[in-house]
Order: structure tokens, then sequence, then C-alpha cells
């Protein structure tokens, strides 16, 4: 009896231990099931931020590229945005130092020769936003900063615009108008209108001194003063006009009715004989100009430029008062400084119509003038530039 009472006694004992092994297993195994369930959250949480962060990011590369490929083309915006996939909003800044860290919110002022760098700041969204609480993907911003360069280096250096107007101007074929740097607006009006459409792009400034400027699709890299009311594409820099409410398109600050630049006045070149031109004509070499007359075709085609090219380095004017009106197609190469003496001038059946120099560091001078065959102001001809 003695013997059996010990081991009931001993068999009871053993059977606590075995529930108190039992009940320390199952918090193992729950302490386990936790971490393992913790690390798969945030396994999940690490992975779709990771997606997220590299969508994001590779959509403010999106704005950058976009940007970048506008501003190579001249024309650059001071925002770009998307909404779908990829979604980005990036802004454009210039800065007219080499270093440091103060920028001017918009795009750089066309031709300006103090502008060092330019910054394209894009930020991105992604497409699959992170799970399980982890958002630090979702968007992502990439800082982009390029040495700036005018699109067009000071050349000959302007003595006036490249193109005055009295009565106005209508662009209608799709090019660009390219000015050397640090000289006057480039496009001078008197008194009428300026209208812009199909995309053309002039790089340089405007004054309208009492008409309107309607340019609708087309734009205008620099900054414009307009005396009536200004319809916009796009004017990257300041606009002045008559508007009631600042119209939109204008990059940089608009102003109501402020002070306009004076456009000079009409200056009269009569149909004189053709004889008399050379001693009005003299180049920096007191070289008097070569007259030839244009071919039958009145147009300034690679045989009339190669007239022109075989009297270099004279330079040349031609004359084509006889014509009803002169055209041009494609490129035309100039090996002179030459002057065009015509009733009408018409590239508007050509798209496209480049004037270039024969060589790359050689620079040349172009005139093309319509006479005034009374003298008087205001002119009186019925000549016209169209293209």
């Amino acid at each position: 009896m003695f013997s059996i009472n010990r081991f009931r006694t001993m068999s009871s004992r053993d059977s606590g231990s075995a529930i108190i092994a039992v009940i320390g297993t199952a918090a193992v195994m729950l302490i386990i099931g936790v971490t393992v369930a913790n690390m798969s959250v945030r396994a999940l949480a690490f992975s779709s931020s990771t997606r997220a962060g590299i969508q994001s990011k590779a959509a403010a590369e999106s704005g950058v590229n976009v940007a970048v490929v506008d501003l190579r083309n001249g024309n650059c915006a001071a925002s770009y945005s998307q909404t779908t996939t990829p979604a980005y909003s990036a802004k454009v800044s210039y800065s007219t130092s080499a270093t440091g860290g103060t920028w001017v919110s918009g795009c750089p002022v066309y031709a300006d020769q103090t502008v060092n760098r330019v910054k394209i700041l894009s930020t991105g969204t992604a497409k699959s936003v992170g799970v399980a609480g982890d958002s630090t993907g979702n968007s992502g911003f990439v800082e982009a900063i390029y040495p700036y360069t005018p699109a067009v280096l000071p050349g000959v250096k302007p003595s006036g615009p490249a193109m005055y107007f009295y009565g106005g101007v209508d662009f209608a074929n799709n090019g660009n108008l390219i000015v050397s740097a640090g000289g006057p607006p480039a496009i001078q009006v008197k008194s009428g209108d300026v209208s812009c459409s199909n995309n053309t792009v002039i790089q340089g400034d405007v004054v309208v001194q009492s008409g309107t400027l309607s340019i609708n699709s087309c734009t205008v890299q620099g900054n414009a003063w307009v005396g009536g009311i200004a319809t916009l594409g796009t004017i990257t820099g300041n606009l002045t006009s008559a508007n009631a409410v600042r119209p939109p398109g204008v990059g940089l600050s608009w102003t109501q009715n402020g002070p306009i630049p004076t456009v000079p006045n009409w200056v009269a070149f009569g149909d004189t004989l053709p004889a008399t031109w050379p001693t009005l004509w003299i180049d920096s070499s007191r070289v008097a100009f070569t007259v030839i007359p244009i071919g039958a075709d009145c147009a300034l085609s690679p045989l009339m430029m190669s007239q022109v090219a075989a009297l270099a380095p004279s330079s040349v004017i031609i004359n084509a008062l006889g014509c009803s009106s002169v055209t041009a197609s494609n490129t035309v190469t100039l090996s002179n400084n030459l002057v065009i003496y015509a009733p009408r001038f018409d590239l508007s059946n050509s798209n496209n119509v480049t004037f270039k120099s024969s060589s790359p560091t050689a620079q040349r001078r172009l005139w093309f003038i319509t006479p005034d065959v009374t003298h008087t102001t205001p002119p009186s001809c019925n000549y016209s530039v169209q293209g």
C-alpha cells in the first residue's frame, strides 16, 4: 500500500508538468505565428512601396523628358502636367548664375545671353500605390539641372528690327523666325494688326504699336507690346495690351494699357532706276553693291543663287521690280549680303523656307524691300510680303 500510494503521487506531478509544457509550446507557436504574419505584412508593404517608388520616379522622369524636348525645340512652357499614366507635374526655372541656388520661375527669355542654367523639377505619381499603410513611394520627384545655351548666339549686330511693317502682317506658314541676340524687338508694326496661325514660332520680342495681336496656335518666345487687344497662343515673356482681363497664354507678367515702345516711321525706298542703287548701297568697306536682274521665273532658285554666289564676296542687289511677286522654296543659301527689291514676296506656297549662310562661321545680311513709289506717309504702295 505504501509503495502504491507513492507511485500515484508521482503520476499526478507528471501530468501537471505536461500541461505546462503544452501551454509553453502553444505560446511559442503563437509568437512565431504573429511574427510570421507581421513579417508577411511588412514584406507586402515593402514590395508595394518599392513598386510604387519605381513607377513614381519613372513618371517624374517622363515630365523632365517632355520639358527637355520642348526646350531643345524652342517651345518651352513654364509648367507641364499629365494626369494619365505616367502622371507628372513639372516646373521650369532658370538661373543667370553658373552656381548657387537662386532660380527664376518660368522659361528663360529667348536668346538671353545672361542665362547660364535651366532647372526642371518634376513630381511623378505611381500607377499602383503602396498598401499595408506604406505610402512612401506613391510620389517621387526628379530635379534635373542643365547648362543653358541660347538657341541663337550673338551674330550680326542688328541695326533695326528683323521685320518692320507699316500696315501689319499675317504669318500663315509653319516656321521659325530666328533673330540675333541683344537687338531691338524682332517684329515692329507701326499701324496695323499682326496675325499668326499654324504653329509659327517667333523667337524675339514683338511691338504692335496701335493694332491687335492675334497669334492663336503660334508662340512668341519673348515679350510683346500691343496697343490693342491680344489674342494668344503662347507668349513666354511679358505682355502689355489693352485687354480687359489677363489673356491666357502669358508666361510671365501682364500689364494693362502700359507704355509701348515707339515704332519708327516708315522709310520710303522708291523704285528709282537700278543705276542709282550702287550710290545708295555701300558696304562697310565702302564697296558698292552689285546689281543683277532676277531670272524670268522670279524665284530665288538654286540657279539664281549660284549667280549671286559667283559675285562673292561682293554684296548683291537683285532687281525684281518687273515681277508680280518673288517666290522661294526649300533652302536658300546666302554666299553674300543680299538685297531684293520686288513689288511682292510670296512664300505662302512653300512650307518651311530656310535662308541660311553658306558657311557656319560667315554672317550674312538679307533685306526684303517693297518700294513705296509715291514716298508718302502712310505708304501708298500695293506691295506686300506674304508667307
